[in-house]
This record gives C-alpha cells, structure tokens and sequence, in this order.
C-alpha cells in the first residue's frame, strides 16, 4: 500500500508493485538462502509486456531486467511457452485436482489492479466485500474468468451523440437513456496499442423509469454503439442496480477465453447480474452502482488496469 499510495496511473502502479514484489521475495531468498525462484509466468504475460499493452508484473529477463544484479535469484519459468489453456492441459496430464487444473486466474497484484485509479484503504476493504459475494453469485455459471472492479463513483458528461447512439441502437427514446463516463480510465487496447479509454457508463431505463431488463443482443447494441462511434472509448458498462447511499461504483467482468489473448463477454443473464448486484449492494454500505461490463478483449483487456 505504501508503495502504491499517490499512484493513479495503471501502468505506474504495475512498476510500483513489481519492485516492491520482487525486493520482498529477494530479501526472503537471503534470508533462506534461497537461489531459484519458481514462478507461473504464462505466454501471455510476456506478450502483453512485450507488445506494450501493459506490464505484468512477473515478466522480468523478457524485458531486460537481470533478477540476479536486481534481486538476487534466478527466475524459473517453467510454462512461459505455454498460453492458458496449455496449463491446464497439462495440469490435467498430471492429474491435479480440477480446484487447480481449472482454478480461474487472479492477478500477480492482486486487487490493486481492480481499484482502478488511486487506492485506497477505504476502496480496497468495499472490494474485498464485494468480490467475495460477486464470485460466489458468478461461479455456477463458469465463465472463464469472473470478478468486480471498483471505481470512485464520479462521473463527467459525455457526448450527446453516445446517447443518441445508443438509444438508435435499442429503437427507444432518448429520454430513457443516461450516458456519462467514469471520471477514472481503464487499460485498453486500440490498433494493436496500449491506450487509455473512456470508460462509458449508460443507464438505459423503461417506460416507468426503472431500470431496463435487457439481454445478451440488447447489451451487444449499447456495446456496439458506444465503441463504433467513440474509439476513446475502451470500457462499456451497463447499470444494473443502484440504491442512493454509498459514492463507489461496482462493474461486474465475467468473459469468456481460452489464451487470454483475446476475449468474449460472457452471457450471464439479467436475473443472475440483478441477484448479484443487489448482494453487493446489501454488503458493501458504500457501493452505490453496479455495472455490468460488455467490453470484449480488444478494446478492452481483461482486468481493467
């Protein structure tokens, strides 16, 4: 936390974690005397890193930084050739108990990386929360990777155009549309290129001025809409639930891949977002918003920093 504190930016808080990660590992590795270091870096990893999209935080030789003058141990990369669906054919062939061989992933940073912009110890104990009630209410419904990001809850105005883009896209008036973005930005992908997006945050509303239950050809509309005519934009939400308390907002990731190269929004439907939604909203006092994220891996990444 002390190395993250001030930090906004994703790709510095990717840095800032990296070497605060690997000084502690190299202080344990003297103290025990330790000369090898056995770590899980996954083809992916080096590619993003390479490519530029964003550091990961466990690729180091890749990139020209010798573990040995820096932190004093070798690294061991034993499935570094390997993208994800590999590990687990392998761990399959090795016959490891399925919680491991078909465990989903979670970031080398851990949650740092799902508060997006500043964290804090407020931000980080809401997600803590939320993220226990948001894999417990997903899991049964196995996307390949499922968990929730939490941001500040501010909002800036965005183009008249994206609501009328939107509300064109869904044949439904204006009038039921509110488009803003998340004053926070999110990791991106645009033509092959790390970028930091916009992420758009649409309410869409029925005639009764509730929230409008959609499914998976509606929210593919709104995505479609927004991304096509704003490339800034990296991160499409949908409002799900809201409740007039707290000022943080929730967005719900559930995708769909196999080399975490690329990657599809999972069809979950609107009555499993809503149930899941309204457990965290009963959990985390301060969560006002939960959101539900449509954006595919282009133009978005997968963990939103």
């Amino acid at each position: 936390m002390k190395a993250l504190e001030g930090l906004g930016d994703a790709e510095e808080k990717r840095k800032a974690f990296r070497e605060m990660f690997y000084r502690t590992l190299g202080d344990a590795a003297e103290q025990e005397q330790c000369r090898f270091l056995v770590q899980g870096t996954i083809k992916a990893d080096v590619e993003e890193t390479e490519g530029g999209i964003k550091t990961q935080h466990n690729v180091l030789e890749q990139i020209g930084i010798n573990p040995v003058e820096r932190f004093g141990f070798n690294v061991i990369e034993p499935v570094a050739s390997l993208y994800k669906y590999q590990v687990r054919e392998v761990a399959r062939y090795l016959s490891a108990p399925p919680e491991v061989s078909e465990r989903q992933p979670f970031p080398g940073p851990g949650l740092s990386v799902r508060v997006v912009g500043e964290i804090t110890n407020e931000k980080l104990y809401e997600l803590k929360k939320a993220t226990v009630l948001i894999e417990n209410g997903l899991e049964p419904h196995s996307p390949d990777q499922y968990f929730g990001a939490i941001f500040s809850g501010k909002t800036s105005m965005a183009p008249r155009a994206l609501t009328r883009n939107t509300a064109e896209a869904l044949n439904i008036d204006e009038s039921r549309i509110d488009a803003s973005f998340l004053i926070e930005k999110a990791t991106g992908i645009v033509d092959g290129e790390r970028a930091y997006g916009n992420v758009a945050a649409i309410k869409v509303f029925d005639s009764s001025r509730g929230l409008l239950e959609m499914g998976y050809g509606e929210l593919e509309a709104i995505r479609k809409a927004a991304q096509e005519g704003y490339p800034g934009i990296t991160r499409v939400l949908v409002l799900v639930r809201s409740m007039d308390k707290g000022e943080y907002a929730i967005a719900l990731r559930a995708i769909r891949t196999r080399d975490y190269i690329t990657a599809s929004l999972a069809e979950i439907s609107w009555k499993t977002l809503s149930e899941v939604s309204n457990k965290v909203l009963d959990g985390c006092p301060k969560v006002s918003n939960v959101y539900f994220d449509l954006t595919p891996k282009p133009p978005g990444t997968i963990e939103f920093e």
